[in-house]
């Protein structure tokens, strides 16, 4: 058998025709599309746990699935529908005729409800026509649609919007949402308002933070209501 001088240019290209490939290399072209895919959703899950949170909910928060711990108080209505709400939210003197009225330092959240099938727009104006038309309330807006809104899980319709409030004699901004949805015959409209905040301290309630929660200075009050509602038959 021929030997070839060492060094020679066959005897280079038969030394590398032996060198063994990688194992990425021997995979079928169907392991190497699995390997690939499994590389982006592992670095896209990673990306994501390194993303920052938003500190509020957004209209509602809670577990998509399974019962939710009570939040330390409770509410019960002859209607039969029934809520949660945070110990930090107290019933208060009943505002713009709700069936009832919670306070917390920085704003308030009033539930109207009733039997038929109301439109869940007209809903939303009928109930923020009750601030609007109220002389405490001044320069109220409308800004933006509240995007997810629902109630106890419900699938409904919301609308922001923002004003200026006395408070203490002087003219605060305030922000205001009200929500609305309807379950087996029986509707519901909630409207809460709020103090607004921005890092800083007050902030214009049209601030783009405003339109998922983040300048409500009530936090997730408004939220642990909305997701701890108990529609009859829940």
């Amino acid at each position: 058998m021929p030997r070839w001088p060492r060094g020679s240019p066959l005897s280079s290209q038969l030394a590398k025709g032996r060198q063994r490939k990688g194992w990425f290399s021997r995979l079928p072209p169907y392991g190497k599309a699995a390997v690939v895919f499994g590389s982006l959703v592992v670095l896209g899950a990673l990306i994501q746990a390194g993303l920052p949170s938003h500190p509020h909910c957004a209209y509602s928060c809670g577990p998509d699935q399974g019962p939710i711990s009570p939040a330390g108080q409770h509410y019960s209505s002859s209607l039969g529908f029934a809520f949660d709400y945070p110990t930090a939210m107290s019933v208060a003197k009943s505002e713009f005729n709700s069936l009832v009225t919670l306070d917390d330092d920085n704003g308030q959240l009033m539930v109207w409800a009733g039997q038929g099938g109301q439109s869940l727009g007209a809903l939303v104006q009928t109930y923020s026509q009750v601030f609007s038309a109220d002389s405490n309330f001044t320069g109220f807006s409308a800004f933006g649609s509240v995007s997810g809104a629902e109630i106890g899980f419900i699938p409904g319709q919301g609308e922001f919007y923002s004003a200026d409030l006395a408070i203490s004699g002087q003219e605060t901004p305030v922000g205001l949402v009200v929500v609305a949805a309807r379950s087996d015959g029986l509707w519901a409209a909630i409207a809460g308002w709020s103090v607004c905040v921005g890092p800083s301290g007050p902030a214009a309630c049209t601030d783009p933070s405003f339109h998922s929660g983040g300048a409500f200075a009530s936090g997730s009050d408004f939220d642990d209501v909305l997701a701890r509602w108990h529609w009859p038959g829940q």
